[in-house]
């Protein structure tokens, strides 16, 4: 029987093949529309045009997925080998075999950064629309970060049910990456959003 008062968070494979289905039907869908158009012409007769078509059709669709697996890649190897449990006013983060408690009273900040679509909950025009991360700074200065890998139907649903009580800043990010210390800054539009 399943604990309803906590939950556990890891990637599987599953879990990525959702995070990646932006991009996979990006990528298919360019390159199966690419095809539609042009599978009647001969790509080696050399003409100039056709190259200049090819080598923008090229550009855009890398300018369009290539995002998404950055942040996929990124992410992963973040998370990676890494669980966390939450619930029960703590989150337990076990790596290699050991178990770290902090209990919610040692969060000193959260902020959720995600990408403008996301935050105004609104059409995903970008491949990488759902990629999204929880950087969760603790009293002690150590910080977590929760990628949206270990839970693609987002991290905002997770902390609203398993982390009652606890707020956090949600903050628009063009590219939500975790490599980028991000000033914490409040600006007009950041919301606070808490139980």
């Amino acid at each position: 029987m399943k604990n309803k008062s906590i939950i556990i968070l890891k990637i599987t494979f599953f879990k990525q093949l959702r995070s990646l289905f932006f991009f996979l039907l990006f990528f298919f869908g360019w390159i199966g529309s690419f095809y539609y158009i042009f599978r009647d012409v001969n790509f080696f007769d050399g003409s100039r045009e056709f190259l200049v078509i090819v080598l923008i059709f090229i550009s855009f669709l890398a300018f369009i997925t290539l995002p998404a697996l950055f942040f996929h890649i990124e992410y992963l190897v973040r998370n990676r080998k890494e669980e966390y449990e939450l619930g029960n006013k703590k989150i337990i983060r076990r790596k290699k075999g050991t178990d770290i408690i902090y209990n919610f009273e040692d969060i000193a900040d959260i902020y959720m950064y995600v990408t403008p679509p996301k935050y105004r909950e609104d059409f995903r025009l970008w491949a990488f629309d759902n990629y999204h991360y929880a950087k969760i700074i603790m009293k002690s200065g150590e910080v977590l970060y929760l990628t949206s890998l270990l839970y693609p139907s987002g991290l905002e649903k997770v902390f609203k049910q398993y982390m009652k009580g606890v707020s956090y800043w949600r903050e628009r990010r063009w590219f939500p990456t975790t490599l980028v210390n991000f000033s914490h800054d409040r600006k007009e539009d950041d919301e606070l959003d808490s139980d």
